[in-house]
């Protein structure tokens, strides 16, 4: 709540606005909107039960390596799109405070969905509005070109094994990617 009016008009004004937004259903309170993404965030990978083992993992270390140090900190109120932008920008960069080397596409993608997410929450349980993360522009991933062996050195290959028939039979009969 503010305090410290130098009129009674401006207190009358304010009170006129808070109304306003308590009917449109746009009120915030103050001390809900103080709240930092380090406490929310905390939380919110509290939460995460549906998530197994093997995919909980990477979402926290998104979280420990590149949310809370930066964002942690900071009241969901005071979070701006135009700062989340930057972040982004900078880990994809390599400019980031932390390491200063360039993150993989997954790893931005990854810590800014976990940034996101915490300020969704935020927004369903009404301590800000909207949240300033959407529509931040995001590195895209790149798909990295397989490479194939050819007939002659598919056959050096087999010639050098040990197996010579099971390379044969794993490189024409349909061995895949990963």
């Amino acid at each position: 709540m503010k305090r410290g009016f130098t009129s009674k008009r401006e207190a009358e004004l304010f009170l006129a606005s808070v109304e306003v937004s308590k009917a449109r259903g746009e009120y915030i309170e103050h001390a809900q909107s103080r709240s930092t993404v380090g406490l929310l965030g905390t939380a919110w990978l509290a939460r995460q039960t549906h998530l197994k083992p093997p995919s909980l993992r990477p979402v926290e270390a998104a979280w420990r390596n590149h949310v809370e140090p930066v964002w942690g900190g900071t009241a969901v109120a005071d979070i701006r799109k135009s700062a989340v932008q930057q972040w982004a920008s900078d880990l994809t960069s390599g400019s980031d405070a932390e390491s200063r080397k360039p993150k993989s596409a997954t790893v931005v993608i990854r810590a800014f969905g976990v940034l996101a997410s915490i300020l969704d929450e935020a927004v369903d349980d009404r301590r800000i509005l909207t949240n300033p993360a959407r529509g931040v522009n995001l590195p895209r991933k790149v798909k990295r070109q397989h490479i194939y062996l050819s007939h002659e050195e598919v056959h050096r290959l087999a010639d050098e094994s040990k197996y010579p028939t099971l390379i044969l039979i794993l490189a024409y009969c349909g061995i895949r990617w990963g």
